[in-house]
């Protein structure tokens, strides 16, 4: 009976010692609980929303000192537009507009995810370094470089400067300007000229002696009445914490800054996935002295040959070639660096966003 008892003793302690404990472990109390704040980018010329108003970006510094010249830096996703009323749709909220963000309309925190993850147990590898998340308010994949809109191609309003944004966020943070763009070669040596003809006939002047006009529509109003150079909505709100551009510098970066950075993951997902890919390039020239590591996460959806169908579906837009050249006049797009275009010169997807004319 003595041993019985004494084996049943053995087998609870066996098994009350095998269940998973519970409680959190070192791992899971390590946390980088910097505070994430808000920066406009109210002081850089285009980098705005769909509707005119300055786009923005969240930003945590790093953990620690030991983390001080590592980054990840995200673009966040969220779909696009090509037809006027979807677009006038998105400018009313925060995927066109940042004016209710220092509301509380988006929060920092949370859209800080994956490669951004606070948590050590959940993100050991980046869990410390600067996070920089931009919202996503452009609705061009990140593309556009659009300054006046056009009323022929951008109704007069809509303003997709995702292009304009992401150069606008690198400057913020301390990136140096982007290296001035290759010299063109010089010019074959001119041949020498003909000899004036004894006779030649006189040309008819066909044009009447007047040149061909040039002119431009000044752009119209945002439909809602909001916006334009001199009316344009404000992020700041009265009453709102909220830090002005550029103050990321006395935030907590030690006058560092992104411009001493030796590691980058430049990223981004779905939309943010496609623009991270095509502005990869132009980070790692900006940023010479680091190792840029470029991560889009669900950034290539080519030609939507298999897309989503389930609960919540909606209708796909196109990508495809001829989608792209008529996408690319809407939006303005920035030409792709040339060394792709020539790393890839029998693409048609290239060609579509480059027309051979990448700088």
């Amino acid at each position: 009976m003595k041993a019985a008892t004494l084996a049943s003793a053995a087998f609870v302690f066996a098994f009350f010692f095998a269940m998973p404990s519970t409680r959190a472990t070192d791992d899971d109390l390590v946390v980088n609980s910097q505070p994430v704040s808000l920066h406009s980018l109210e002081g850089h010329e285009y980098a705005q929303c769909l509707d005119g108003s300055p786009a923005a970006y969240f930003y945590r510094p790093a953990y620690n000192a030991s983390y001080e010249d590592k980054w990840v830096i995200a673009l966040q996703g969220g779909g696009e537009c090509v037809e006027e009323q979807a677009c006038l749709n998105r400018s009313s909220t925060d995927l066109g507009s940042s004016a209710n963000y220092s509301a509380g309309s988006l929060n920092g925190t949370e859209l800080m995810t994956q490669f951004q993850d606070a948590r050590f147990s959940h993100n050991p590898d980046f869990f410390g370094w600067h996070h920089v998340l931009v919202p996503y308010c452009t609705g061009d994949l990140w593309l556009g470089e659009v300054r006046e809109p056009d009323p022929s191609l951008q109704w007069g309003w809509a303003r997709f400067s995702g292009a304009f944004v992401v150069d606008a966020v690198l400057t913020d943070l301390g990136a140096p300007p982007p290296p001035p763009p290759p010299s063109p070669p010089p010019p074959p040596p001119a041949a020498a000229p003909a000899p004036p003809p004894e006779s030649r006939p006189r040309r008819e002047d066909l044009s009447g002696g007047q040149s061909s006009a040039r002119w431009r529509r000044r752009a119209q109003n945002h439909p809602s009445g909001s916006t334009g150079s001199a009316g344009r909505a404000r992020v700041s709100q009265p009453g709102a914490k909220f830090r002005p551009a550029g103050s990321a510098k006395a935030g907590g970066l030690s006058g560092l800054g992104l411009g001493s950075a030796s590691e980058v993951v430049w990223t981004g997902a779905s939309a943010g996935g496609i623009g991270s890919s095509a502005h990869v390039d132009e980070v790692a020239a900006r940023l010479p002295q680091a190792r840029v590591t470029g991560a889009p996460v669900a950034g290539f959806y080519w030609d939507n040959v298999t897309p989503y169908t389930g609960p919540g579906a909606t209708e796909p837009l196109r990508l495809n070639v001829q989608a792209l050249e008529r996408y690319k006049a809407l939006w303005a797009t920035r030409p792709i660096p040339r060394a792709c275009v020539e790393a890839y010169r029998t693409s048609q997807v290239f060609d579509a966003r480059s027309s051979g004319e990448g700088g």
